[in-house]
């Protein structure tokens, strides 16, 4: 997922750094003018908007920006919270609000229930055990609760999904992933072990297998139901009196 955070505070660099670490790829704005540019030329699946801007203000800004017609939610970012400037902030058309001094945890768990609600309506998905990928975006779905994924990782699991059931090489992803001349087997190696813990963290019951210098696969772990006991066989020793 694609964020842009329009902020001017030297913080800026550290919380975009921090989105990065969750899996977002984030672009800084730090004026309006930049704002406004980035919003005309690349599609972003969030906005991030701090309210506080070097010669702008933010809900100006918004009411300028074409935020609305780039398709993306929008998050006011402020140091004030008033009621009077949160519900102006609704108004003029932001879909959630936060205050700061930011909690990183629930400001990314915000994040991803915005996204998950903007984009969890009427979508393509790939499913498969208790997890469903969207077809377009890098979110998917374990027990209904959003994971957002980074790009290439959302990429290698929508290849292995698409394909389950076969085995994908490593040359295979490599090409799909960074094009036909590339060798990047190293990457692909390093993409599939990060989605593995990312997806094992999030309770998914989906498996990435690996066949020996041929490639991967995904199949769902059979659900524990407990061991079953073996029969207890007799140990008892026969007495030659009994004979």
């Amino acid at each position: 997922m694609r964020l842009l955070l329009i902020e001017s505070n030297v913080s800026a660099g550290r919380l975009a750094d921090r989105l990065r670490d969750e899996g977002f790829d984030v672009d800084l704005a730090a004026s309006a003018a930049s704002a406004i540019k980035q919003v005309a030329t690349i599609r972003y699946d969030a906005i991030i908007l701090d309210t506080d801007l070097p010669n702008a203000d933010g809900l100006s800004l918004l009411a300028d920006l074409p935020v609305k017609s780039n398709g993306a939610p929008v998050i006011m970012v402020s140091g004030c919270g008033s009621l009077p400037e949160r519900t102006a902030g609704f108004q003029t058309g932001v879909d959630d609000y936060a205050a700061k001094p930011i909690a990183l945890g629930e400001f990314v768990t915000r994040i991803r229930v915005l996204l998950a609600q903007w984009f969890g309506g009427a979508r393509h998905s790939f499913d498969l055990g208790n997890l469903s990928l969207d077809a377009s975006h890098p979110i998917a779905f374990i027990r209904n609760r959003p994971l957002i994924l980074p790009a290439r990782e959302a990429d290698i699991l929508r290849i292995l999904i698409k394909q389950r059931g076969q085995v994908v090489s490593k040359r295979s992803i490599n090409r799909r992933l960074f094009g036909l001349h590339a060798n990047s087997l190293n990457a692909v190696e390093v993409y599939v072990h990060r989605l593995r813990r990312r997806l094992a963290r999030a309770g998914a019951d989906l498996k990435i297998g690996t066949l020996h210098r041929t490639g991967y696969f995904v199949a769902v772990r059979p659900q524990s139901g407990g061991r079953k006991r073996r029969p207890v066989k007799s140990c008892a020793r026969h007495s030659g009196a009994g004979r």
